[in-house]
């Protein structure tokens, strides 16, 4: 996995891409995960058809404390491709910094409330017209409430063909 930073908000706009939330990057890590083989077929479909994944960069933090966790007190197991560098399973995401540009560009105001984490992706998916993919029930059910195309991991390449 490869966290690059999304040097200005112009650059979302530069091709395909979509929202990865923290669950789908989690799922796509942890070999043990349920949805482990279908967030590896989603990362293949996405890199195939070189499909931008976006993260608010509060995001990084959010995986390696999910890891830690999951690693150290839930017996997670992380998988190979997580740890190292196979050229077909390499996840890059590109992390929009939370600053003053990103608050301009992504007003809240007219979405359903949600905790602040999964705002930041329910914002970014809205403003800029992207599809959100995400296993977390709650932000899945608001975006379709905010007009968002919101996947499931196992949905999403299904909504491509």
């Amino acid at each position: 996995m490869i966290i690059l930073t999304e040097e200005k908000l112009s650059d979302s706009h530069a091709g395909q891409g979509v929202i990865l939330d923290t669950s789908v990057v989690i799922d796509f890590v942890l070999e043990n995960s349920p949805r482990h083989n279908d967030a590896i077929s989603l990362i293949r479909f996405l890199t195939q058809r070189q499909i931008r994944t976006r993260i608010p960069f509060h995001a990084a933090f959010e995986v390696q404390s999910a890891l830690r966790r999951s690693v150290w007190f839930e017996r997670g197991r992380q998988a190979e491709h997580a740890q190292k560098n196979r050229e077909e399973l390499i996840l890059q995401l590109f992390a929009v910094p939370i600053d003053q540009a990103f608050m301009d560009h992504y007003p809240t105001g007219d979405l359903p409330y949600l905790k602040a984490g999964d705002l930041l992706f329910l914002a970014m998916a809205k403003a800029d017209n992207q599809p959100l993919i995400t296993e977390d029930q709650g932000l899945y059910d608001k975006a379709r409430e905010a007009g968002v195309a919101v996947f499931k991991i196992s949905e999403y390449a299904l909504s491509k063909v």
